[in-house]
């Protein structure tokens, strides 16, 4: 961090660059997420002729989920952090090239 600090140059812009690489870590994560959950969607209705309780086993696996979706964007988080290329365009906008 202390390199992409340095390479940025000043406080404002890192705090930017740091704004957007955790947008895009939630981005992701959000996306993955959704697709998933209407995936599990089509998945649970076929259990529901095994006589099982749909909405629950929907509920339970959804939460299991977006748990492994919270630890995936809080790692992703500090990739993006780490390993991301930053440069400082003519324009003084930030060019952030993603891992």
């Amino acid at each position: 961090m202390a390199q992409s600090f340095h390479h940025i140059g000043d406080e404002e812009s890192y705090e930017q660059f740091v704004r957007e690489a955790t947008l895009k870590a939630v981005d992701d994560g959000w996306v993955e997420l959704i697709d998933y959950l209407e995936q599990l969607k089509y998945a649970v209705a076929g259990r529901a002729s095994a006589q099982r309780n749909v909405m629950f086993e929907y509920q339970n696996e959804a939460f299991e989920s977006f748990l492994d979706t919270e630890k995936a964007v809080k790692c992703n988080i500090i990739r993006n952090i780490l390993l991301s290329d930053v440069k400082i365009g003519k324009d003084g906008r930030l060019q952030i090239i993603y891992p």
